[in-house]
């Protein structure tokens, strides 16, 4: 099952790329390939790998493609009775989820080496100013909910 979850995962990161993507290198690596061959030097060279690929983040992808095959009862085609599996914004719902737990987990773990990019990104410092800890950055956000943000 976890081998068919992987592949499901190895598709979907595929369909991120554009359509003709795969199709418009062919060419041009072919030709570095050529390169390679022709003046045996190793040029594209995969990463090999000492085992199967594993982490939170693989896991949790892994979790993403077992819940969108899931059927639900409740989302039936009223046409037809017909079940139908989840849909791609409920399946966003685990990856929030799961963003909210690290988010708690980076600020409390990682107390003044964690701060939130203006991408919203979490990242990791040696030393960041206490005023851009994720801690405190959450601790605004929050606050403005609450309070209000009119001056």
């Amino acid at each position: 099952m976890l081998l068919m979850l992987e592949r499901m995962h190895f598709i979907d990161m595929v369909h991120a790329l554009a359509k003709g993507t795969h199709k418009q290198y062919q060419q041009k690596l072919a030709l570095v390939q050529h390169f390679g061959d022709w003046f045996e030097v190793p040029v594209l060279m995969p990463t090999l790998l000492e085992c199967p690929l594993g982490g939170p983040g693989i896991y949790l992808m892994w979790i993403q493609e077992h819940y969108a095959l899931q059927l639900t009862s409740w989302c039936c085609h009223y046409e037809t009775d017909e079940q139908t599996t989840v849909q791609y914004l409920m399946v966003c719902g685990v990856q929030s989820a799961a963003s909210m737990f690290y988010k708690l987990d980076m600020q409390l773990a990682y107390l003044g080496q964690a701060y939130l990019d203006p991408t919203h990104c979490i990242l990791l410092a040696a030393v960041c100013s206490p005023m851009d800890e994720l801690s405190t950055t959450l601790a605004h956000s929050g606050m403005s909910h609450h309070l209000g943000d009119e001056a």
